[in-house]
């Protein structure tokens, strides 16, 4: 069943940055459901084969993160200026804490992503 559906980032990646996270206000909402839906809109790239990659952390504090998925989803995007979705799957397999969150960063080029994360429990 559909528990959320929600935006949780919208902003600019860049090499520079080390990581961007999804707002601490999300992290309860997403760590309530077992699976997880993301899909990422990437776009405005300032370099041809810029790449945007999701890790999915984990926490029971809020504070001290885990890695629950490392490189849960790949985005790239082969010209400057394409716009390209990607998304990904968390089936809940493995088990969250009370806290979930993305960590989204860049390996080459800045780009302006979006986020979506689709919460379900079975």
């Amino acid at each position: 069943m559909l528990v959320f559906c929600e935006k949780v980032f919208d902003g600019p990646i860049d090499t520079t940055a080390i990581y961007q996270y999804t707002p601490e206000s999300t992290w309860q909402m997403v760590g309530k459901v077992d699976q997880l839906y993301i899909q990422l809109r990437c776009g405005q790239s300032t370099v041809a084969s810029a790449k945007v990659y999701v890790d999915i952390e984990t926490s029971n504090d809020g504070q001290s993160f885990a890695v629950k998925t490392a490189l849960a989803l790949t985005v790239t995007l082969t010209t400057p200026g394409q716009i390209v979705y990607g998304a990904c799957a968390d089936n809940g397999s493995t088990p969250n804490g009370g806290y979930v969150r993305l960590k989204i960063y860049g390996a080459t080029g800045n780009s302006y992503v979006t986020a979506w994360i689709a919460g379900r429990s079975q």
